[in-house]
């Protein structure tokens, strides 16, 4: 059995091919810093995954929603001990061979390896890393960012622009007790907006009326340039 048999690649979107989009949107999907390290972790919270790229990038098994790699192609790093093997139905009157990886912690399967016989000398380099068994692991830094979340907008209609500011409070971490949040900082940002936002509509009015007021003087010397004078 040829394992890239079960290799699919995500489905794209039905629409006319365009050779000059499709060379922007490769670029893009290869342009990832060196620097960019992903790691996932199991759902126990051990290592299981570190990568140059993100895991939704990689070729899709639309058999089980696994997602596949070559560790001869792709810049990854599995973090596993070796589990049992195991025939899995998938059709009729057609199974599979697989060996199981799980998580070095909590032993729970997390990847597993396609085989065409339960005596091979080689073992392949293709990997599946089974649905649901990683999730990324954010950095202490991602999270305090998202601790405080502000939005604005701006809503127009009815010929009056209105101004909508709306804040979140911090979102305790794990370790944080909800009583430790401080709300005063939030309040103080948002007192803090609003007042820019009705400093650029009083700028914004104050720019109307110097144009008014220009126009009206305009007019008037226009209306002093016809008129006869005795």
């Amino acid at each position: 059995m040829d394992v890239t048999d079960h290799i699919e690649d995500l489905e794209e979107d039905k629409v006319p091919y365009n050779a000059e989009e499709a060379k922007i949107r490769e670029e893009q999907n290869q342009e990832i810093l060196e620097d960019d390290i992903f790691t996932y972790l199991c759902n126990c919270g051990a290592l299981a995954v570190v990568s140059e790229i993100q895991l939704e990038r990689l070729p899709l098994r639309k058999d089980d929603l696994s997602r596949v790699f070559d560790v001869n192609i792709h810049k990854i790093k599995p973090f596993f001990i070796e589990g049992k093997m195991k025939y899995l139905k998938r059709g009729q009157s057609k199974y599979e061979l697989i060996s199981i990886k799980n998580c070095s912690t909590c032993l729970f399967p997390i990847f597993y390896q396609s085989l065409s016989s339960p005596t091979l000398q080689t073992m392949p380099t293709t990997y599946y890393i089974i649905h649901n068994s990683v999730r990324l692991n954010k950095s202490e830094k991602d999270a305090e960012n998202e601790k405080t979340i502000l939005n604005k907008r701006n809503i127009k209609g009815g010929g009056k622009g209105k101004v909508v500011v709306s804040t979140m409070i911090e979102k305790c971490s794990a370790n944080d007790e909800p009583d430790s949040i401080n709300t005063t900082d939030n309040y103080n940002l948002n007192a803090k907006l609003i007042k820019q936002e009705l400093e650029k509509k009083n700028v914004w009015y104050a720019e109307k009326m110097n144009q008014y007021k220009k126009l009206g003087e305009n007019n008037l010397i226009k209306k002093k340039r016809g008129t006869l004078c005795i």
